[in-house]
């Protein structure tokens, strides 16, 4: 009874009580952040008064002080979304960060979003969320497993505290972290925080939601169709916005490896100046833009106009992460699903036009962000809910006619199979149901295709390939497919980013399991068990060990299945 009080007790002090402290503390480290960008924006306002030209080398020299913030002041110098950066470091560091890097990167992110630079401050929210309770929880000294959960809810907490949108931070924290699967363990304590943060902040800045519409839908059958043929138009939108950030990406690694880190700097930070001095609107996080393209009538602007604006903030976006600028993604794939919406509905002329841009924000944003139900309750809380279940189809269409692409390359595409619990019910089959598998050698069984690294194969090749895959373990394999060892996805996502640009055979390998098409299953299954394997890797033979496929214990336990089926 005693020990049952502990346990209790516990789990109320780190799911409850830490998460609560966390989102107060997220909302003031937010806060701050938020007074430093009006301070940066109000002297780029102050200095285009004075001359309207001095547009064109604003967004440069926020660039240049966000380069040199980074490159020097900092343990870890990526720059680029803070979004990606925050998942990466949930996936590869078990939410563990260091705390000057998240200030400093902060820092680097109002200067360039407050000097001109296209982005959001979501991105930063979230990894200074995260930064902080990551100090903190390590302060605390709590186990590794608990620092990786509750940092996600450190970085849900500076997400509600930004928009005022608790039920959006709750949905981020399942649904981030991966693109076809959610992290359900986060619910609980993601709730606590976000809330806690909510709270502090509208104390702070008022209730009043950031974006504001009278729009209002009627549940008629031609805006079914219209949601239905939004969503497949801005799903081709979504994907031209993050294969335009990834082309722009490598042209610019490209540029800087044949120059200079900094040519690279000056370019895009001059491009995206020389796109304000005629279009303005693209600049910094729009949220004047988004509030009226929520609030806007048909025939307000031109549909030509509104083509270039949109098309130029995806390239001023693309330039400004290209330009090591550290912003988010978020807004500005809300600002161009609003005006996709817009767009479409002043083509056909539709009323209200607002209705369409809300259905487009939330479209967008689930296709770019892979985060389906985040992007719909996003709009629902800041925008309004009134067309919400148009928004949900048209968004539903769009993220899964994208497919995995996403703009952030560090989210995996499944949550990895647990293999502890994989081999307890492999266990629990085996000991009831062996009469099932009497003589089943390999040979008869359907093998899957396995995935393997060649020993040359670049470890930053290997994250991009397990990301997208749902396997635990990869063998390694020599130019003859002769398998020398393996490494599970643990060991993968604990590689210091020092050593990515390294081959995957210079790091410790450990033993496969074996096996050949001659055995018998149940002899597979007993090693398996014995060894607390739950892959085992096929060879033509024990010599040669030439792969030719791989059993987990997922796929022995559907075979059980299937032979009581068939009984």
């Amino acid at each position: 009874m005693i020990l049952k009080t502990h346990d209790t007790a516990e789990e109320l002090y780190k799911l409850a009580l830490i998460p609560i402290f966390l989102g107060f503390l997220s909302s003031i480290a937010v806060i701050v952040m938020i007074q430093l960008y009006q301070i940066f924006s109000y002297i780029f306002e102050t200095i285009v008064k004075y001359s309207w030209y001095l547009i064109l080398v604003l967004p440069l020299s926020g660039l240049m002080a966000s380069f040199i913030l980074n490159q020097y002041l900092t343990k870890d110098k990526f720059s680029g979304c803070g979004t990606d950066l925050m998942i990466e470091t949930y996936h590869h560091r078990n939410g563990i960060i260091d705390i000057k890097d998240v200030l400093i990167k902060t820092l680097s992110s109002t200067i360039t979003l407050g000097f001109g630079g296209s982005g959001g401050l979501e991105g930063p929210s979230l990894l200074l969320g995260g930064g902080t309770a990551s100090y903190i929880l390590e302060k605390l000294k709590l186990k590794p497993k608990d620092i990786k959960l509750l940092y996600l809810c450190g970085a849900a907490a500076g997400f509600t505290a930004l928009f005022k949108a608790p039920f959006t931070g709750i949905l981020l924290a399942l649904e981030i972290p991966y693109r076809r699967d959610i992290e359900k363990d986060a619910f609980i304590p993601a709730a606590l925080s976000s809330v806690s943060a909510y709270i502090f902040s509208v104390l702070f800045f008022g209730g009043e939601s950031i974006f504001s519409t009278n729009a209002s839908a009627i549940i008629q059958t031609h805006l079914l169709f219209h949601s239905i043929f939004l969503g497949i138009i801005t799903s081709i939108i979504a994907l031209v916005f993050i294969k335009s950030l990834e082309k722009t990406k490598k042209i610019f690694e490209l540029i800087s490896s044949k120059t200079n880190l900094i040519i690279s700097v000056i370019i895009g930070g001059f491009t995206i100046g020389l796109i304000g001095i005629f279009y303005p609107q693209v600049l910094g996080i729009g949220y004047d833009t988004i509030k009226t393209i929520t609030s806007t009538s048909n025939g307000e602007t031109f549909i030509q106009t509104l083509i270039i604006i949109l098309i130029l903030k995806i390239v001023a976006t693309s330039l400004t992460i290209s330009s090591r600028g550290s912003v988010g993604l978020f807004l500005p794939a809300l600002y161009v699903g609003g005006l996709s919406g817009l767009i479409y509905a002043q083509a056909l002329n539709l009323h209200p036009a607002s209705v369409y841009a809300i259905i487009g924000m939330g479209a967008v944003v689930a296709a770019t962000t892979k985060s389906l139900l985040t992007g719909i309750v996003f709009v629902a809380e800041t925008v309004g809910s009134s067309p919400i279940m148009f928004a949900l189809l048209s968004a539903s269409i769009s993220y899964f006619l994208t497919g995995r692409n996403s703009f952030y390359e560090s989210q995996l595409n499944k949550k990895p199979s647990n293999k502890m619990e994989a081999l307890m019910e492999l266990e629990e089959f085996f000991r009831e149901r062996k009469d099932l598998l009497p003589n089943l050698k390999i040979s008869s069984i359907k093998l899957r295709k396995p995935v393997y690294f060649t020993v040359d194969t670049m470890v930053k090749d290997v994250l991009k390939t397990v990301r997208t895959n749902v396997y635990r373990t990869y063998p390694i394999v020599n130019d003859k497919n002769q398998i020398l060892g393996v490494i599970d996805i643990e060991s993968i996502f604990t590689i210091e980013k020092e050593k990515w640009d390294i081959s995957i055979s210079d790091l410790e390998l450990k033993k496969p399991l074996l096996a050949t098409r001659e055995q018998v299953l149940i002899e597979v299954v007993e090693k398996m068990l014995e060894t607390s394997e739950d892959h085992v890797f096929i060879v033509n033979n024990m010599e040669d060990r030439i792969i030719e496929g791989v059993i987990t214990a997922s796929d022995i336990i559907k075979i059980f299945v299937e032979k009581m089926v068939s009984i």
